[in-house]
């Protein structure tokens, strides 16, 4: 593992392969790593944000869940 302790990395986890990827090798590259998801829809059952969270907890890495859904009614239609 290289020693990158002085850079960060956020990463937007969706909770599917694609992100915990990245979280893991970004993590294996030294870099500190937060996961993030954004619940955007009102409808959202929080199994995505549930799958994310189980990644980070797993790499040992901060995760975060930002609630968006009211800006959804902000986007047009």
């Amino acid at each position: 593992m290289r020693e990158n302790r002085n850079q960060s990395a956020l990463i937007a986890m969706s909770g599917g392969v694609d992100s915990s990827a990245a979280a893991y090798l970004a993590q294996s590259e030294g870099l500190r790593c937060q996961g993030v998801t954004m619940r955007l829809l009102e409808d959202d059952d929080g199994r995505n944000a549930a799958d994310a969270e189980s990644v980070c907890r797993r790499l040992g890495i901060p995760f975060s869940t930002l609630e968006m859904d009211g800006y959804a009614r902000l986007l047009p239609d």
